[in-house]
């Protein structure tokens, strides 16, 4: 005795490509090395290597602080500034 079964039409399965990650790991565009300084680095491109004196190094870590810290300023004094002059351009006789 056989059973009769209706025939059932099952769509292909659509492909989907799914993009791989990256195999290979990109190389350091610096490379990094301990100062004569404690507490500092040096950044240099590939291959080189500068050794700054002691006190050029202390130099440059007080300019890179002075920078870090006006980048901060102006991120916060930015709106403050912003509103002060937007009260000088409408405010009559501020």
């Amino acid at each position: 005795m056989a059973v009769e079964v209706p025939r059932i039409n099952i769509p292909d399965p659509q492909v989907e490509v799914i993009a791989e990650r990256r195999k290979t790991k990109r190389r350091d565009r610096f490379d990094r090395f301990p100062s004569s300084v404690d507490g500092i680095g040096i950044i240099a491109e590939p291959g080189k290597r500068p050794i700054p004196n002691k006190r050029s190094l202390r130099r440059y870590q007080a300019d890179s602080d002075r920078v870090a810290r006006f980048k901060r300023y102006e991120k916060i004094s930015g709106p403050a500034r912003n509103r002060l002059v937007y009260a000088a351009e409408n405010l009559d006789g501020f």
